[in-house]
Order: structure tokens, then C-alpha cells, then sequence
């Protein structure tokens, strides 16, 4: 009996992956604190974050790595736990 393996993993598809957990972690954030200012941004923050990761996904699986990879540096990372990024964007969050 052979089990299922999943097949190797290219780097972007990795970066993917632990961009997307991120993302969920600020939207679970956003989710218990509601009444922030802050809450605006960061919600606005991975909205960008998800279109990025569709578009990257998109080119990983079309082959083109280097590109998918370009297009993960504009991610923001942990973006709920930015408070002097966020405060440049948007004073008083």
C-alpha cells in the first residue's frame, strides 16, 4: 500500500502559505477589535495582502516563480502588530 506524499514544494509556494497564515492572524485580530481606528487599516492591509497572494498564486502555478516571488515583497506582515507603520498611514490609530 503506497500513501499519499505530497510533492515537493516550490519556495513561493511556501512563502504563500505562511503569508496567508499571517494574513488570518491579522484577520482574526481586526476580528476582536472592532472599535480601533486601527482595525480600518489593517483590515485595508490585507485586503491588499489577499489580492497580492491570489496574483502570486496565479503565477506559481503558471511557472513563473521569480515573478510570484516579486510580487510576495509587497506583502505586510503581521500588519495588526505594525502600530507606528499604521500611525504614519493614519495618525490617531
Amino acid at each position: 500500500m503506497r500513501l499519499f506524499q505530497r510533492p515537493p514544494v516550490e519556495p513561493a509556494i511556501d512563502q504563500i502559505e505562511a503569508a496567508l497564515t499571517d494574513t488570518l492572524e491579522s484577520l482574526r485580530w481586526c476580528q476582536k477589535n472592532l472599535e480601533r481606528r486601527h482595525t480600518v487599516v489593517t483590515l485595508r492591509l490585507c485586503e491588499m495582502n489577499v489580492a497580492l497572494l491570489s496574483m502570486a498564486l496565479e503565477l506559481q502555478m503558471q511557472g513563473e516563480t521569480e515573478r510570484a516571488r516579486s510580487v510576495l515583497a509587497g506583502l505586510n506582515y503581521e500588519a495588526h502588530l505594525d502600530d507606528a507603520a499604521l500611525g504614519s498611514i493614519w495618525p490617531g490609530c
